[in-house]
């Protein structure tokens, strides 16, 4: 127990190293020891080793502290619920990710069976993170908010920094940037003061990166350079120096891709090929998949096309579409489909196969939905369908891609967009586009009206051609914005906000 108790205090203090040779050295001592107290050891000892980006090893700890329990009739909701949840997180990471969530549902059950709001707290945290990963916009929506009022309360100043990094990697998907941005920085000066170095340097990151989209490059790249240097990156020398030394892996790589993105955003795709590898190589090293799938896959496969490596690019995307494949990712398999759509149109040319490519990846990436990463892959999509002799659809396209972008105040790539209209003969609409009320799209607006007629969500779907699970998804990003919890309360804004006719 003294073990424990030390190697709790330096993990707690972010020496995963330490608090790893402390549980060490208990278990070594801990043959007569009471079998709870040996689960507890393994199961601190696995923990350990996940945030010190040694996986498999983890996995094989956790495994084990549960099989002990079993063999030691060890009947504790308590330490269950810790074992479930650490597992939850590593299949979170490696896949597959129906085993995540079965051990996370278990995490859950077990919190609540023991009344324990911490281990509650993060169990949904987890399933909220494993949510946003796989593409489930409504359920990020569903276990954060619960996290958050697990939060509430236990009045803890930490937990709502760790759910508040999910709120903005969610706002920032759908393209909500004025909220996630505000949510950021406000969370980035709290962690500032509570020393919170595991999770600023990806706060920088996720802020860095809504900043890059919207042409504020410079704010983008003090960020990343923050990131950077608290995640460990002046301690190896270069980005290549890192060695076998213990890494915070979730902090490093993130760091990475930011550095990546930048340089992609600059035109420098050699460098971003460069840093983005580097990156890779360490995500693979320590088994995290998803970092490699859902974030710097699509920005070094990008990098390649735009050097024009496409071999390198064939191969990042073979990557990508087989890890997705096997773990069912929607992202990677969108990203995958872009990828190869570029491929086909300007290595092998064929550009009517790179049509059919690029629209089911701007389709899967709206339905997830990123409307923003969407509309660069309708851009692409516009240019191939114009070499095909299709112009009236590329010019539809290009609008499409217009208004996504004027919508969420793109900078960059609105220019480029602007640019391209013009040169294909196209007069560019109005750089500001109106939202309707509370800031809902013209979509949105649509799916509340039904809602408030008492439509169902396939009889929605059925008017304006869609499918059931996309109106489900609008519908969380409408709950998200006015701030509902349910039709009713969604209904009842309509009728008083005047939003029944249009």
């Amino acid at each position: 127990d003294i073990e424990h108790r030390m190697g709790l205090a330096c993990y707690w203090s972010g020496k995963y190293a330490d608090a790893l040779s402390h549980y060490e050295f208990g278990l070594a001592e801990a043959d007569f020891a009471v079998p709870a107290t040996r689960v507890r050891l393994r199961l601190a000892k696995g923990i350990a080793l996940q945030d010190l980006g040694r996986l498999e090893e983890a996995q094989a700890e956790v495994e084990s502290a549960l099989s002990s329990a079993a063999a030691g009739g060890v009947d504790n909701d308590t330490l269950l619920s810790r074992a479930h949840r650490a597992l939850l997180l590593l299949y979170t990471w490696t896949g597959p990710f129906e085993t995540a969530r079965t051990h996370g549902v278990e995490a859950v059950a077990h919190a609540e069976a023991a009344g324990q709001h911490m281990l509650e707290w993060t169990a949904h945290w987890g399933l909220a993170l494993l949510a946003g990963v796989s593409g489930d916009a409504e359920e990020v929506v569903k276990h954060i908010k619960r996290s958050d009022e697990l939060a509430d309360q236990m009045q803890s100043p930490l937990l709502p920094l760790w759910s508040a990094e999910i709120w903005v990697q969610y706002l920032s998907g759908i393209g909500d940037w004025d909220a996630a941005l505000s949510i950021a920085e406000r969370t980035i000066i709290q962690a500032k003061s509570l020393n919170q170095r595991v999770l600023l340097p990806r706060l920088y990151v996720w802020a860095g990166l809504i900043y890059l989209w919207r042409g504020a490059e410079e704010k983008a790249k003090e960020y990343f350079d923050l990131a950077w240097k608290i995640a460990g990156g002046e301690k190896t020398g270069s980005l290549e120096g890192v060695g076998e030394r213990a890494l915070d892996v979730p902090s490093i790589v993130p760091a990475h891709l930011g550095l990546a993105s930048y340089y992609l955003a600059k035109g420098d795709p050699e460098e971003a090929v460069r840093v983005g590898e580097a990156g890779l190589a360490i995500a693979d090293r320590t088994g995290y998949v998803v970092w490699s799938l859902q974030w710097l896959l699509p920005v070094v496969g990008e990098a390649a096309l735009l050097a024009r490596d496409f071999d390198r690019a064939a191969r990042h995307s073979a990557r990508m579409r087989r890890d997705a494949g096997r773990l069912k990712h929607r992202l990677g398999l969108a990203y995958a489909d872009a990828c190869d759509g570029l491929i086909a149109w300007f290595r092998d040319g064929d550009p009517r196969r790179g049509i059919d490519l690029l629209r089911s990846a701007a389709e899967q990436l709206e339905a997830i939905p990123f409307p923003p990463q969407a509309a660069r892959v309708r851009r692409k999509l516009a240019g191939a369908l114009v070499e095909t002799g299709q112009r009236e659809e590329g010019a539809r396209e290009l609008r499409k891609a217009h208004d996504v972008l004027a919508r969420h105040g793109a900078a960059e790539e609105l220019t480029g967009t602007r640019e391209e209209m013009r040169e294909r003969g196209v007069r560019p609409p109005p750089k500001t586009v109106a939202t309707g009320a509370a800031g809902l799209t013209g979509r949105e607006i649509e799916i509340a009206r039904m809602v408030a007629g008492r439509k169902s969500n396939k009889e929605i779907g059925g008017t304006l051609q869609i499918s059931s699970r996309t109106v489900s998804t609008h519908l969380s990003n409408i709950f998200v914005k006015l701030s509902v919890s349910s039709r009713g309360e969604l209904a009842d804004f309509v009728r008083q906000n005047d939003l029944l006719e249009g």
